[in-house]
């Protein structure tokens, strides 16, 4: 279940998938939203993750 906080606000490239991007689209920015966000990926054997800072400016 996706947290209230975000709900109506994120999009994945569902068609980007194949070639690997797994990106997010985080919508109508609060300032709420700044702060540390860690990525987690898995598929068959693999696991990557990354850590994204995110700034909110204004």
């Amino acid at each position: 279940k996706q947290d209230e906080r975000y709900q109506g606000r994120t999009e994945f490239f569902h068609s980007e998938f194949g070639a690997g991007n797994m990106s997010l689209l985080l919508k109508n920015i609060r300032s709420s939203d700044k702060g540390s966000y860690t990525c987690m990926v898995s598929f068959n054997d693999e696991y990557h993750d990354v850590l994204i800072e995110l700034k909110v400016a204004g």
